[in-house]
């Protein structure tokens, strides 16, 4: 809701900025308190931070929300909006799987020091994925805007914009981490060193990924969430058989191929679905706009 209305500081400030810290406080409170440092202390620590957060944001969003929209008849559509958001509940349980599924397979194949060198490394060298989070969160409520109106011709430009608002400080971010790259991992201990060279591997598929913007994000708000879960779940398909095909024979590369490889063909069907749709002028978004604003 907070997207929605272009309130990003509200809609992501409680769960990356106010969580992360109360978690911390908490912890710190906890031992102060006579708590011992442990997993159930910061499990606690967690749930408080949860439900704090939670109320807070909503506090804030409902007094926000009464500010710019009139109170009015209330209506429910139940079968309507369980039938949209499943295919994006689905989303979010796909991109954890294409997150982990690499350190999860590795676990059959190699060692656990060896995982633990892998997992620095995919963790360190993705750091370059919060620009693409970052520019989706700020231009997914302009497509919307655009897709309401007909507008295909904004589409088209911001499209293009949003790709270049990713890829090039993407780019400078995975020179950067690579530049940095041994000192970061030598961080987490002189042996996470070995795992520098995966760098230049993980980095291809976030640049793929980079490369194509938020085109996702564009599909899921003009009203196509489904396609877009199926291109992800074709995207987590290969993903695992990459991985159980590399790992045996290659280790830790193999799973950075698998994981870069499942992106960049994840890139490459977003951006012929984008194109056919919203390029070529084989959608009209004129009438889908029409549409959504009777449907208001």
């Amino acid at each position: 809701v907070g997207r929605s209305q272009s309130w990003l500081t509200l809609a992501l400030a409680p769960p990356y900025i106010v969580r992360p810290a109360l978690l911390i406080g908490f912890i710190g409170i906890a031992v102060v308190a006579g708590w011992p440092l442990s997993a159930v202390t910061a499990a606690y620590a967690l749930v408080a931070a949860m439900w704090l957060t939670a109320i807070a944001q909503y506090a804030l969003q409902k007094r926000s929300l009464v500010k710019v929209l009139p109170r009015g008849p209330r209506q429910y559509r139940l079968k309507f909006w369980v039938l949209v958001s499943l295919p994006v509940l689905l989303m979010e349980g796909f991109t954890l799987v294409m997150m982990n599924m690499d350190v999860l397979l590795l676990d059959l194949f190699v060692e656990p020091d060896q995982i633990g060198i892998y997992y620095a490394t995919a963790r360190t060298i993705s750091l370059i994925a919060f620009v693409h989070f970052a520019v989706a969160a700020a231009v997914m409520p302009r497509f919307a805007t655009s897709y309401a109106n007909g507008d295909n011709a904004a589409i088209q430009q911001l499209l293009r914009q949003s790709r270049m608002w990713t890829l090039l400080p993407s780019l400078a971010g995975a020179v950067a981490l690579i530049a940095l790259g041994k000192p970061l991992l030598w961080l987490f201990g002189s042996e996470f060193t070995a795992g520098y060279s995966l760098m230049y591997i993980l980095v291809l598929g976030l640049l793929a990924r980079a490369a194509v913007g938020p085109t996702q994000g564009l599909l899921v708000v003009t009203g196509r969430q489904n396609l877009a879960a199926t291109v992800l779940s074709g995207a987590v398909v290969a993903n695992i058989v990459l991985n159980l095909t590399l790992i045996p024979k290659f280790g830790l590369a193999g799973a950075a191929w698998a994981t870069s490889i499942a992106y960049g063909l994840e890139a490459i069907a977003l951006y012929v679905i984008a194109r056919r749709t919203f390029v070529a002028g084989s959608d009209d978004p004129a009438r889908k706009g029409a549409h959504v604003s009777s449907s208001r």
